[in-house]
């Protein structure tokens, strides 16, 4: 096992200056699935708890417009998650946290196309924090292609960097006191099992541009209690890209010594994932117990737009910002309403996730291309 590495790196003005000398550099993403089959992308959808036929079933989809199945936006992030997630820049063990993403879309993705993307560091900032002492914050920015060469999408990830040692130190209240569970009673879970049977997937009935009004309501979805069991049906649709079994875990911790987590019982070294499933490890980071993944939330965004605007409609923007973390035993209220109309058929909408406790997990905005009366027979458009 290598020497010296324990998995919390500090971010010294040398580390930091390594990795400034890297912005704008670009990197290959390494895609956990390569080809949009439609079992990878049914996987993808049940892992973050989309029922969408469009995206789950091949008798449904036929049906419509595409003749096939098609992607959910956020299944691009399946193009980064085979690891080198942060694009070679540096860091390895330090702490990271999404802040927010923000896509944009110039194409959906189709049963059978490929995926590929590069990533290049746009930015880091150091900043002062009352969560992580001293932080770094970065900006990340992927371009997506579909089949090689036509542009998918961007993504701009903001995430935060910190040390664990450090974080430990600024949050000492919180990493000696576990968190305590949520307790539900019969009456709260029936409310929520109503939800979920309640959810409306709005399909192949055209939802019309001229029909929308300011203020409408785009639904609600729930989504939770949140447990292990969530994080890892996300991982294992869109993929975990540190997560690696017996010596295939060895070979990467000495190729990447610093990347593993330290458990301080057995003296073990975890992959970073660890601390979103194991109780000590998470408090060991700074967090008040184990925690969802950014990206899953930003998916669960997702579904509320694709459940609103139907078959017909496509998700154009999407930006969310992660407010504070969505911790297990949590359960999440998705709300979204119109915000505005643009000359050229956009709807722009807002949407808000909260807990049980009624704070704020989650804010986003999202821009969405709905049909007109005039044009909802005319052919699949696979650029947006």
């Amino acid at each position: 096992m290598p020497e010296g590495h324990d998995g919390e790196t500090a971010l010294t003005p040398e580390a930091i200056a390594e990795v400034r000398s890297r912005i704008g550099q670009i990197y290959p993403a390494k895609p956990w699935w390569n080809v949009a089959t439609s079992d990878v992308i049914r996987h993808f959808a049940e892992g973050y708890g989309d029922h969408n036929p469009l995206f789950r079933h091949s008798d449904y989809a036929r049906q419509t417009v595409f003749g096939r199945i098609v992607a959910p936006p956020t299944f691009l992030y399946c193009a980064i998650s085979a690891g080198g997630g942060t694009g070679g820049i540096g860091l390895p063990g330090a702490f990271a946290v999404q802040r927010s993403d923000e896509w944009e879309f110039f194409s959906q993705i189709y049963e059978g196309d490929s995926i590929s993307g590069i990533r290049r560091l746009v930015s880091l900032e150091e900043k002062d924090s009352r969560w992580g002492g001293r932080i770094a914050e970065e900006t990340m920015r992927t371009d997506f292609y579909r089949n090689g060469r036509e542009h998918a999408a961007t993504l701009l990830s903001v995430s935060i960097r910190s040390d664990r040692r450090r974080t430990r130190e600024v949050n000492e209240k919180v990493v000696r006191e576990p968190s305590l569970p949520v307790i539900y009673s019969d009456e709260d879970l029936d409310n929520i099992a109503k939800l979920y049977d309640a959810e409306e997937i709005r399909g192949g009935k055209a939802r019309f541009f001229e029909d929308v009004q300011l203020g409408d309501s785009l639904g609600v979805i729930v989504r939770g209690p949140l447990s292990v069991r969530d994080i890892i049906a996300w991982w294992m649709g869109r993929g975990a890209p540190y997560m690696k079994s017996y010596g295939f875990w060895h070979d990467h911790v000495v190729r990447s010594p610093g990347i593993g987590i330290i458990n301080p019982v057995t003296n073990v070294r975890e992959s970073p994932e660890a601390a979103h499933f194991d109780e000590e490890l998470a408090r060991r980071s700074g967090m008040e117990g184990t925690y969802d993944v950014g990206m899953l939330r930003v998916a669960l965004c997702s579904s509320l737009l694709t459940n609103w605007c139907g078959d017909h409609g496509v998700v154009k923007r999407l930006k969310v910002w992660l407010d504070r973390p969505h911790y297990c035993g949590e359960t999440a209220w998705i709300t979204g309403s119109v915000t505005g109309k643009t000359a050229d058929g956009d709807v722009a909408v807002s949407l808000e996730m909260k807990n049980q406790a009624d704070k704020v997990l989650t804010h986003a905005e999202g821009l969405i291309r709905l049909p007109t009366k005039a044009n909802v027979n005319s052919s699949p458009i696979s650029t947006i």
